[in-house]
């Protein structure tokens, strides 16, 4: 008479529960083999779970699955029996996990760091702007009052030549003279007093 398939899964899951309470108990006495049994078990698995969650990287897979049965070994004495399986899946997700934000946060911090404009500015760099804004105010200020002007309204407002000739009351092609006059007197002052 032959078993009922029910029952012999019952059976089945039975054996490894016991399997496991004795390999949870020698791995608490500190046995070895009771360690490379659990190893030889699930190192695979284990390894293509976490290359999984890595994204195809197995060196690191290797490095996290190494990892889970390295703490397994440090926390032996409080393993609980118990689905040990689920123990060593849990560990591996949150190593896997662990990695993840780490390389996340690795390469936000050097995408930063490779970007001389999200460097924060030194105080020698405070200093020059400072001083290099107090130069161009003092430059524009000594324009005469047609050239300050239209400067001011074309580079500074942001008005086109049109709207500056029209406020000024005067040409555009006037504007486009005053304007050109004053940059080549602002560049010309400014490289002098460097």
């Amino acid at each position: 008479m032959t078993m009922p398939r029910w029952k012999r899964e019952r059976e089945v899951v039975s054996s490894v529960a016991r399997d496991e309470c004795d390999l949870v108990r020698r791995l608490a006495a500190g046995d070895v083999a009771a360690l490379e049994e659990l190893m030889g078990t699930y190192w695979r698995v284990l390894v293509l779970y976490a290359g999984r969650l890595l994204g195809g990287d197995v060196d690191a897979a290797r490095d996290i699955a190494q990892e889970a049965f390295v703490r397994v070994w440090e926390r032996r004495a409080g393993l609980e029996p118990g689905s040990v399986k689920s123990y060593l899946y849990r560990l591996t997700r949150n190593l896997a996990l662990d990695e993840f934000r780490k390389r996340d946060v690795r390469n936000r911090w050097r995408a930063a760091s490779e970007s001389p404009e999200a460097w924060p500015p030194t105080p020698l760099q405070l200093v020059e702007r400072e001083e290099l804004g107090r130069a161009v105010d003092s430059a524009i200020n000594a324009l005469s009052p047609r050239r300050r002007e239209a400067f001011t309204l074309a580079y500074l407002h942001r008005l086109s030549y049109s709207a500056v000739a029209e406020i000024m009351g005067v040409s555009p092609a006037t504007v486009k003279n005053q304007l050109a006059a004053a940059l080549a007197e602002l560049r010309e002052t400014l490289q002098t007093s460097r």
